[in-house]
């Protein structure tokens, strides 16, 4: 505790004595950090940060847009998205970044999150003609390499004797106790992008005899808007159809803050460029416009991890991407998915219809083991889904949806309307109906679970400000769900409440409230008689942030996290965090990051968040419970406009336990750390 004390006390004498300050974060990061904590997947984060810090790294130039390069951006709306096409359309030159602020339904918190991804640039309203000697000539190179470590060791790199390890060869990992990837982007222009991706999780060998170079492996090449040809990928790719009751593996953010963006439109492929090893397809995608049609078709040709009931039967997908351990290591790639789907879409003025088919079939039977909750999934080798999507704006007001049918014959559908009645103003209603026995293993629509099944809903929400420097938003959901879940032995019903106020006192000073509200039921064991009951619980979470600039390069912010989990007729549960973040810079090479945070939490069930910052090109959020502490720092330097490197450490340290995790992750201490390196060459 005294070198715990001791360390704190240094960096922070360090601090004050430093010269340098810093300027503010960028809104778009808290705004992901919402997105993991309320249950979005990590492979979607990952996925959804790296492609903003590309853009943030690459930002798009204002006076050369496309509705599509919109479309690259998930907080947007559609009605978002057309409103500022049409703007830019009517305005351009455009002279500075902040005329953003002049778009119809955009509001402060909106712009803000948009400005670090534009810039503005030569304005000569021809299109750039492709050409081979642009590709070949005139491309940009980035090449990006990580290497992340953990201290003290883990369990699982222990050295055992071999009579135990013949014995209990899952016992330790195959590889070294290091996090390492490389990827290498070559982009010319708009038009072409090609790239690669080499990554090893920690455990995971490289360069064995057995195993030679990384674990994973990823590539692509991307061709957009030549002529009629809209988009062309070769390789790894993602896409969405619709609603997504089809088909998304692109993103879909549900219910967050941006009460307006709920509804999706069907995009181009586009590459995946992520180190995520799942949530992807791998094959060809193109997408090809002729007047007012566009048709998208895609086919996936991929090995998948699952895990196995004999040679034949696939019980359930592995989808963590983990190949540690010998175990591990047998579920790699022993599955063969094929996927192939089709969407053909109309569009004319205000109006959109399109009909999405998508055909999937595995190599091996896919038969999870009989429950009574999932009585109604898929099982077999193959199936099919089809529906038909559409959209209309008409002044204030604009409507969507869609109507999805499995090979089964049961049926999904979404429908919502976006209401506008002024600037600043937004009011939207979602209703979904998704039947007990829909199956689609590729749908992600707007829902409160984690499947497009089982599930009957009402969504309201609504963004406006009551005060000239206030901006509410908030959202009240009501789900049924007809049939079982996991971990609930009845139908059940489900109560969601969010709202959030952000006042901006002045262009330095900010205050953040957030507080939202969950009624479910769960199985829940009576500690007198052991007996299982379905039993209704509630959940509060609030959050209070304070945000304060105190020059060009001095930054400072305060967060208090809280939450409480309480089932009917048991004790409450709570949880608490009190978090300080300090950043500085030197506005021509250097930008650090401190963050300093107290926990204390009963369980996992009121766990808390540390909503500190990352190094470029990587999200981490890491969650605790119990009772400790959490200190990270980082640091960016470039040392020229093409070579940047960047540093973060993390500690945690426990008050509670004298062990940290469990199995092959147990640390023999009550104390961790968490060191991260990020190496980016641009030529």
């Amino acid at each position: 505790m005294r070198q715990l004390l001791f360390s704190i006390s240094l960096i922070l004498s360090l601090l004050c004595s430093s010269n340098v300050l810093f300027a503010q974060t960028n809104d778009w990061r808290d705004y992901l950090q919402q997105l993991a904590e309320e249950g979005m997947s990590s492979e979607q984060v990952e996925t959804l940060f790296e492609e903003l810090t590309d853009m943030e790294s690459n930002p798009l130039n204002l006076n050369d847009l496309t509705t599509e390069d919109l479309r690259r951006i998930p907080f947007l709306s559609e009605d978002q998205r057309q409103s500022m096409s049409n703007f830019l359309e009517k305005n351009r030159p455009i002279y500075s970044v902040y005329e953003l602020r002049n778009i119809p339904l955009f509001d402060a918190a909106t712009v803000q999150m948009l400005l670090p991804l534009f810039v503005v640039g030569e304005y000569t309203g021809k299109k750039e003609k492709p050409s081979f000697r642009n590709i070949f000539l005139h491309g940009k190179n980035e090449l990006q390499i990580r290497f992340d470590k953990v201290l003290p060791q883990r369990a699982g790199y222990k050295d055992l004797s071999d009579s135990i390890l013949q014995r209990y060869p899952n016992r330790v990992y195959k590889g070294e106790d290091f996090y390492n990837s490389i990827k290498y982007a070559y982009t010319a222009g708009k038009r072409f992008q090609a790239g690669l991706v080499a990554e090893k999780d920690a455990g995971e060998p490289i360069f064995r005899r057995e195993h030679r170079g990384y674990d994973h492996y990823g590539a692509y090449l991307a061709v957009k808007d030549v002529g009629s040809l809209k988009s062309l990928v070769l390789g790894d790719f993602r896409l969405s159809f619709g609603q997504g009751l089809v088909l998304n593996n692109n993103f879909s953010l549900g219910k967050t803050s941006a009460t307006t963006s709920i509804t999706r439109r069907t995009t181009v492929p586009t590459r995946h460029a992520s180190t995520a090893e799942s949530g992807f397809f791998r094959g060809i995608a193109s997408a090809y416009a002729f007047g007012d049609f566009t048709l998208t078709a895609f086919y996936s040709h991929r090995k998948i991890d699952g895990n196995l009931s004999g040679d034949s039967v696939i019980t359930s997908f592995k989808t963590d991407g983990y190949h540690r351990t010998q175990l591990e290591r047998s579920k790699a790639g022993n599955v063969l998915e094929q996927v192939a789907g089709a969407n053909f879409q109309f569009q004319r003025n205000r109006f959109q219809i399109g009909a999405s088919m998508l055909y999937y079939q595995y190599n091996k039977l896919y038969q999870p083991d009989f429950q009574e909750y999932n009585r109604f999934y898929f099982r077999g080798k193959s199936n099919f889904n089809g529906s038909i999507d559409y959209s209309y704006r008409f002044r204030r007001f604009s409507l969507a949806g869609e109507l999805a049918m499995s090979e089964n014959g049961s049926m999904a559908a979404l429908n919502a309307l976006n209401f506008y009645p002024k600037q600043g103003i937004s009011l939207s209603v979602l209703q979904r109906q998704f039947s007990r026995s829909y199956q689609a293993n590729y749908a992600n629509a707007f829902s409160d679970g984690s499947s497009v099944q089982n599930e009957s809903g009402w969504y309201v929400g609504s963004q406006f400000s009551p005060l000239a420097k206030l901006r509410m938003a908030m959202y009240a959901d009501v789900v049924s769900f007809p049939w079982l879940k996991y971990g609930l032995n009845a139908p059940s019903h489900s109560f969601d409440y969010f709202v959030q106020g952000n006042y901006r006192y002045d262009s330095n000073l900010s205050f953040d409230v957030r507080y939202r509200f969950r009624q479910r039921e769960t199985n829940a064991k009576y500690p007198d008689d052991k007996t299982t009951a379905v039993l209704p619980y509630d959940q509060h979470k609030i959050l209070l942030q304070a945000s304060k600039t105190l020059s060009t390069k001095f930054y400072l912010r305060t967060i208090l996290d809280w939450n409480s989990y309480k089932i009917e007729h048991f004790s409450v549960e709570q949880g608490w965090m009190i978090s300080q973040l300090v950043s500085w810079k030197n506005p021509k090479k250097w930008k650090s990051d401190l963050s300093i945070g107290y926990f204390k939490s009963d369980s996992y069930s009121v766990r808390v968040y540390s909503r500190e910052q990352n190094i470029i090109n990587s999200f981490y959020m890491p969650s605790f419970y119990g009772k400790g502490m959490r200190m990270s720092l980082s640091g960016k330097y470039d040392f020229s406009r093409s070579l940047t490197l960047a540093l973060k450490a993390g500690l945690t340290k426990y008050f509670d336990r004298n062990t940290i995790g469990s199995d092959l992750e147990e640390i023999d201490a009550s104390h961790r750390i968490d060191v991260m390196t990020y190496l980016r060459w641009r030529f």
